[in-house]
């Protein structure tokens, strides 16, 4: 095809028949090019380091890693197989 997308559809007559989709590209941009960006948008530099969790976040998400070790250390010890199936 010339316009690089691919048609989908076959001879079932479904609905989705002739319909465009065009492929997912991935580019990954370097840390200036996205300095740039952002001072096209914001007008100012990034911040350098990233904005502080509020408290009740922080402490939800710790106490949720917590659980989640305790829970695959607890399993791993009364089940020695089961890691090895979860791994």
């Amino acid at each position: 095809m010339m316009d690089g997308g691919e048609r989908v559809g076959g001879s079932d007559g479904d609905e989705n028949r002739g319909e465009i989709v065009w492929p997912k590209l991935y580019i990954s941009l370097s840390s200036k090019e996205k300095e740039e960006d952002f001072m096209a948008i914001k007008g100012c530099k990034p911040p350098q380091r990233p904005k502080k969790r509020a408290k009740i976040i922080q402490r939800t998400l710790l106490v949720s890693l917590s659980l989640s070790l305790s829970l695959s250390l607890s399993l791993s010890l009364c089940f020695p197989d089961f890691v090895s199936v979860c791994v």
